[in-house]
């Protein structure tokens, strides 16, 4: 299966969930800053917009995106969620989605 029908597929069972009455809940986090060594990417922050817009589009609570954050906010962001949907019960559906784009470069060999 290609990875976009079972991202598609993924997308319409939540679709289902949130109509069924479920609560759905999304939490997004996207960096593109990092230390010289990678340097900043250019696609993460777009790419968390784009799947915040379709989990919502179909009925996902999209909580406010975690851009660019140290390691504590995004642990913070993470328990937060967590919390979140503790507290909506057992049926809720979360999901919770990370951006990383890094473009490889070639081993240099000495």
């Amino acid at each position: 299966m290609r990875a976009g029908s079972q991202h598609h597929r993924s997308l319409a069972a939540a679709n289902c969930d949130a109509r069924a009455g479920r609560q759905a809940i999304a939490l997004l986090i996207g960096n593109k800053d990092y230390k010289s060594g990678i340097g900043v990417l250019t696609n993460p922050l777009n790419d968390i917009r784009i799947v915040g817009d379709a989990l919502k589009f179909v009925g996902f609570e999209v909580l406010n995106p975690v851009e660019n954050a140290q390691r504590s906010a995004m642990l913070m962001a993470i328990h937060a969620f967590a919390a979140k949907l503790k507290i909506a019960g057992p049926g809720a559906v979360g999901s919770f989605t990370t951006q990383v784009t890094a473009s490889l470069r070639p081993a240099k060999i000495i």
